[in-house]
């Protein structure tokens, strides 16, 4: 059953063809996968994510963001967390409670740069940690909006976060949000953002997986297809 719905979500996500903005609107993740949504009818993620783990049926950026040999394999990713993990056996632990501020950040992006238009230049991120055996969320995940996992609310709070509406007009510096059913951070647009922000507060106990996937936009206007794609995972012991 499982694989026959990630099939179909797949399918759903990647099929549309729409402006290639990296999802430009957070919101986008929960727009429904297919038929008319979003601005100028653009499909959005069915509340898919990307983030490659079990809440997102193993579908990473790359199932969507991939298509042209020539402009993709350009991009790293590093994970950086404050403060960091412990070493178990050669192999990173989290301390049971502890508090993280994490720093995602793509590196060598090369695509979208040319355009300076507010809805040009963006990129798009999302960062979950998964239980490795039941696969739901570990811990909780604070965004650098002040929006938390533990207090989940399906309501976008920033239902517009481009054009003449940014996240606080008065405040352009948040990077990262929590919203929908809350099984993982997102990014919120910004023009040519490469870095987001948040906190991850670890569980009690458990073997995890960190995952995480960013998008360089190419803003063709043309194909969400033509984007390039970076993804990690990250095995996570428990600590002391």
């Amino acid at each position: 059953m499982r694989a026959w719905l990630t099939i179909f979500v797949v399918f759903g996500i990647c099929a549309y063809s729409g402006v290639s903005f990296a999802f430009p609107r957070h919101s986008f993740f929960e727009q429904p996968a297919a038929g008319p949504a979003g601005v100028s009818g653009r499909a959005g993620g069915g509340g898919i994510y990307g983030t490659g783990g079990a809440a997102d049926y193993g579908i990473k950026c790359s199932h969507c963001h991939i298509n042209n040999n020539n402009q993709q394999g350009h991009l790293t990713m590093n994970v950086v967390p404050t403060p960091a993990f412990e070493s178990v056996g050669g192999a990173d632990a989290y301390k049971p409670g502890q508090d993280y501020a994490i720093t995602v950040t793509m590196m060598g992006e090369h695509l979208g740069l040319a355009n300076t238009a507010m809805t040009g230049n963006i990129n798009q991120m999302s960062f979950t940690v998964e239980d490795n055996t039941t696969g739901k969320l570990a811990g909780v995940l604070t965004s650098d909006a002040g929006k938390s996992s533990s207090s989940c609310t399906v309501t976008d709070p920033y239902p517009k976060t481009y054009g003449s509406t940014v996240v606080n007009p008065s405040d352009t510096s948040k990077t990262t949000i929590v919203f929908g059913n809350c099984h993982a951070v997102l990014g919120l647009p910004g023009q040519g953002r490469t870095q987001w922000t948040f906190h991850w507060t670890a569980p009690a106990t458990g073997d995890l997986t960190i995952f995480v996937g960013a998008v360089d936009g190419d803003t063709d206007g043309k194909s969400s297809l033509d984007d390039d794609a970076v993804e990690l995972s990250i095995p996570l012991k428990k600590g002391t």
